[in-house]
């Protein structure tokens, strides 16, 4: 975790999605933004780059990933969604692994 925020009166951790990757950090921008997530033990920011849009999938419109070179962020990929283009779909339990023991220690 690198970081806690105040959500509306919740003190909520924030991840970088790079750091997590373990590609090198990027600059903030001003498309980079906190795209805020549910998991298990509450809700969790996470740092991108940009953000192109924000959908809902059923699980018909997943597809079991491709076999990947494992590094980069690839153990932490669940799925892939084909919405005309397809796209990758993270598993937030993994990705989000050691973070949940952080979250206790800060509520």
């Amino acid at each position: 975790m690198e970081q806690l925020t105040n959500l509306r009166g919740q003190v909520t951790p924030v991840v970088d999605l790079r750091k997590r990757f373990g590609w090198p950090g990027g600059e903030r921008t001003k498309e980079s933004r906190i795209v805020v997530v549910s998991s298990a033990s509450g809700w969790v920011g996470l740092i991108v780059d940009s953000v192109s849009e924000v959908v809902r999938l059923a699980e018909g419109e997943m597809s079991p990933p491709p076999a990947l070179a494992s590094g980069g962020g690839a153990d932490f990929v669940r799925a892939v969604a084909r919405l005309g283009e397809e796209k990758l779909v993270l598993d937030l339990d993994r990705l989000l692994g050691g973070v949940e023991e952080a979250m206790a220690k800060a509520a």
